[in-house]
Parts: C-alpha cells; sequence; structure tokens
C-alpha cells in the first residue's frame, strides 16, 4: 500500500512535496535554533483589559528590547497571557541556563504578575531577573533592593539590553554599560544615563520571536496590528511619567519611514487595521497629514493614540477629510477633566471651545473621537467630577459618535508633578513591588477620598463601559456585546443623574476582574 506522501509524487504533485519538504526543514531548522537561547524573555499578564479582547495585544515592549539582541543572540519569548503552561515553558528554558530572562514592568497589577514570573524564576535558577519598562525606570533604587531584582535596564532597552547581554556573555563588568541600575556592596549603583534614541535608526521589531496570528485583535471587525510611530511628549502634564521617562522629547519615526513599515506590515501579517500606540501622534501636524497622504488608497484603515486637541483644532475641514480618505477610524484625545480648575491645576494647555470645535467637525468624517479622562485627582471636588459627567454627555449629544475611555481613578505616578502633590496630601508612597502591584484603576484607596467618594468612583468606572459603543471594541463574544447594548440606556441615565443607588450588577462585574486580575 502506498502512501499517501507518494500518492502525490506518482500523481505528479511535485510542488506539494516540495512544500512539504521545506516545512519539515525548516521544523527541524528551528528545533535547532531553539536548543539553547541565550535570553529569554517574559509578558506577565497586564489585567483584565486583555481579557475583554478577543486576542491579546502585541508584547511590543519586549519586542522593541529584543531589536538588536535577537539578531545577535538566540532570544525565546513566553507571554504568560497565552501559555497557560507558562512555568513549565519558562523551566525548560532555565534548566539550559540562558544568560538572563527579561520582564516588563508597569505601575500596578502588571507588577504582581511580574513578581510572580521573577520569584518562580528564583526558586528555580541562578539566572539573572533583569526588569525592565516604566515602573522600574520611574523608582530604580526601591525597585532594585528587591530580591527578585537583578539589573534594571532604564529607559528605552534596546542598546542598553544589547551591551547587558553582551557583558553577561563575556563576563564582563556592567558598570561599563550606561543605562542600567545594579547594586555594587548591597547599595543601588547606576551605571549613568544613555542617550535617546533616533527613531529611523532602529531596525524593526523581530516580530518572528512570537506567532503573531496571537495578537491581532478584532477593531471594527479587523484584524489589528499595533505600531508604533513616536515616542514622548513636549507637553508638561503634571500627572505624566513622560518628564522622567522621555526627559519632555518627542521623537518620531519620519513619515516616509513610517508609511514603509506599516505597509510592509499589512502584507507580511494580512492585517487590515492599524493601532498607532503613541503618546502624542499630533505634535507635527504636517508630518501627520504627509502620513495620511501616503495612506490613501492602501486599502488599510487606523486608529491613533496621543491626538492632542490643541494642535488637531489647527487641522482645516479639508484635512479631517484627507484623514478619513487615508483610513483614519478613530482618534483618541486626553481630555482628563471638564473642569477648567482642574486642567489648569494639571497643567492641561486645552481649552473647551477647541474640543468643542474638533468634536462637532469630526460629526462630520467617518472618524470616531475617543476621550480620555481622569477621575479622583487629590484636589478634585465633587463639583469638578460633574463637570466632567457634563462634558462627556454634551460631546455624546454634539457629535453622537463619540465615545469616551474608561473613567479611571488616578494612580500617582512616580517621577510626575502630580505625584509630589500626591505625597503632600498624604499618599504613603509604597515601600516594595509588592506593594505597588496592588493599584488598580478600577478601584482607589487614595487617603483624600472618602468611603462616598470611592463608591462614586467605582460606579463611574464602571457605568463608563457602558454609556457608549466601545464595549463591543473589546468584548470578546455576542452574548456580552448584546448585554452591554441593553444596559446602556440605563448606564447613562444612572451617570447623568449621579444615581448609584442598587447597583448589584456592579457587584458581578467586580467578581469578574479580580478573577481576571
Amino acid at each position: 500500500m502506498t502512501s499517501p506522501f507518494f500518492n502525490g509524487y506518482i500523481r505528479g504533485d511535485r510542488s506539494s512535496i516540495a512544500v512539504h519538504l521545506m516545512e519539515i526543514i525548516q521544523k527541524e531548522s528551528r528545533e535547532k535554533i531553539t536548543i539553547m537561547a541565550d535570553v529569554v524573555l517574559v509578558e506577565p499578564i497586564f489585567g483584565h483589559w486583555d481579557s475583554l479582547r478577543t486576542k491579546p495585544t502585541p508584547p511590543l515592549g519586549l519586542l522593541a528590547t529584543a531589536r538588536y539582541v535577537a539578531r545577535e543572540f538566540e532570544t525565546v519569548l513566553i507571554d504568560e497571557r497565552l501559555d497557560e503552561n507558562w512555568r513549565e515553558s519558562l523551566k525548560k528554558e532555565l534548566d539550559k541556563s540562558p544568560l538572563c530572562v527579561g520582564i516588563h514592568s508597569l505601575t500596578g497589577n502588571q507588577i504582581k504578575h511580574s513578581l510572580d514570573v521573577a520569584k518562580f524564576i528564583k526558586d528555580n535558577s541562578e539566572v539573572p531577573v533583569v526588569w525592565g519598562g516604566a515602573h522600574t525606570t520611574l523608582l530604580p533604587e526601591q525597585s532594585i533592593s528587591d530580591p527578585c531584582v537583578d539589573i534594571i535596564v532604564e529607559g528605552e532597552g534596546e542598546m542598553t539590553f544589547l551591551e547587558l547581554v553582551t557583558a553577561l556573555k563575556g563576563g564582563n563588568d556592567l558598570k561599563d554599560v550606561p543605562g542600567l541600575w545594579i547594586e555594587r556592596d548591597g547599595k543601588p549603583h547606576y551605571t549613568g544615563p544613555r542617550d535617546l534614541i533616533a527613531m529611523d535608526e532602529l531596525p524593526e521589531m523581530p516580530y518572528d520571536l512570537v506567532d503573531f496570528r496571537d495578537y491581532l485583535p478584532l477593531e471594527f471587525e479587523k484584524p489589528t496590528f499595533y505600531i508604533e510611530s513616536s515616542r514622548g511628549c513636549p507637553n508638561n502634564c503634571t500627572f505624566c511619567y513622560n518628564k522622567v521617562f522621555h526627559k519632555r522629547r518627542w521623537r518620531a519615526f519620519s513619515a516616509d519611514v513610517f508609511v514603509e513599515r506599516m505597509l510592509k506590515a499589512a502584507e507580511r501579517f494580512d492585517a487590515k487595521h492599524f493601532y498607532i500606540v503613541d503618546e502624542n501622534y499630533s505634535v507635527d501636524t504636517k508630518r501627520v497629514k504627509r502620513i495620511s497622504e501616503a495612506l490613501v488608497g492602501a486599502g488599510i484603515t487606523w486608529t491613533t493614540t496621543g491626538g492632542h486637541i490643541p494642535e488637531m483644532s489647527t487641522l482645516s475641514d479639508e484635512d479631517f477629510k484627507l484623514l478619513e480618505k487615508s483610513g483614519c477610524r478613530r482618534l483618541y484625545f486626553g481630555v482628563e477633566s471638564g473642569s477648567e480648575r482642574i486642567l489648569k491645576r494639571v497643567g492641561k494647555k486645552l481649552k473647551m471651545e477647541q474640543l468643542f470645535d474638533v468634536n462637532k467637525r469630526l460629526s462630520k468624517v467617518d472618524i470616531i473621537p475617543r476621550y480620555s479622562f481622569i477621575t479622583g485627582l487629590p484636589y478634585e471636588r465633587e463639583a469638578d467630577l460633574k463637570k466632567t459627567v457634563e462634558l462627556i454627555m454634551r460631546v455624546m449629544h454634539e457629535n453622537p459618535k463619540a465615545t469616551i475611555t474608561a473613567l479611571a481613578t488616578y494612580i500617582p505616578y512616580p517621577g510626575s508633578d502630580l505625584y509630589e502633590d500626591s505625597l503632600r496630601y498624604g499618599f504613603e508612597e509604597p515601600k516594595t513591588l509588592a506593594e505597588w502591584g496592588e493599584l488598580k484603576m478600577e478601584r482607589s484607596n487614595m487617603p483624600w477620598l472618602s468611603r462616598r467618594d470611592k463608591r462614586v468612583l467605582e460606579s463611574l468606572y464602571f457605568l463608563s463601559f457602558f454609556i457608549d459603543s466601545k464595549a463591543k471594541d473589546f468584548v470578546c463574544t455576542k452574548l456580552l456585546t448584546l448585554l452591554a447594548t441593553i444596559y446602556q440606556p440605563i448606564a447613562r441615565y444612572r451617570m447623568k443623574h449621579f444615581f448609584f443607588g442598587m447597583m448589584p450588577e456592579m457587584k458581578m462585574s467586580q467578581k469578574y476582574l479580580e478573577r481576571a486580575n
């Protein structure tokens, strides 16, 4: 009896045989390559946001960190969000004695999961644990004292991480690698600053470290590719970590380079929609228009964060039509508060007439504005909070497409001016990484908030998920989408009238979030 493989050959289907042989060769090649990894990267769970999407967002921070390292060292990336057996996967790599394991850190819930990963590494190996990301950059001296932290890569990690791994490979002294925090004689030691990177000089991310089909969540019912076009922001909002992390500098890929990389990713991964994850996309409006012009007719759509209303208000109606023609479907804007008193206190250079103007003009094109707000600031009063709700209701009335992000409560970010204010208002800085990991956006325990304040903020956070159409962007089942649609008029009524009594639905939601976190 002839095997199916040789049946294909007898039928003359040589192309299928060639493909089959190539797949076998590639598989064996991959297996040989991953026998011994020099570097292991682990993406910890972030929280309930990823659990609400159809697929998790890609680990862009770790992929960026591996830009140079993956070119010179065998690198493996394990994602706790996707790998239910991540401990087993990580143990297999630890048994091969890699040079180091890298972990990402973000202030709040992710730290809790990062610590779980680090403790597992410490319990099962002597491999050094390298931490990177915003939190350890903002609080390096406190972080390096934790027994689960051996090395901290400060700020942008691309070149620093490459030089670190090279030094570990050669057994060289880490003090000669700028951009690190280590311990010397039981004390934190800083190896010195590193210059910020010129964006156009950066090579493409090593996307082949993961199966990117696992990281294309649906937006507008399209597989969505997350991509970075710029870094930093020149503004000085008092709540932002940018002052420390990016030194208030804004840098971007040139329009031509960015569009080229965007279109290559569209072809390679069959991505139909792009999510641009910038902190401030609109700094250079000439660049904004140049990118838009290049994308007209490209057959893709896109969304961007980091829209800054003062700059975007200078665009003409024709410019907004250009954005629409280029495939722009959603723009995110940081508004922060409906109270001009609060805006002044946080250094937000925004005039309400600019917001209303941009909102009305966007109502005339097929672009959804999404506005973000911060609640629970140390000097926010209920009157300020009500002005925020009034503003939300107004922009949704004047532009029915308008949506808002979840009304997250303020978390003091180290390094920001508002952080210093928070300390003066009674905030006690967590003394350990574990304590930082207990901070949650959906539930604030700041000392300036009364019991009633906390109840109001938690209620607003919950209701803000349902007052517009954004639930369908996140929830991954038709049933949840249907329930969100049915609940929308109730959520709007409760928010508009500050009616938060008898909310069993919120208690059910909190139980779900606790499991997801």
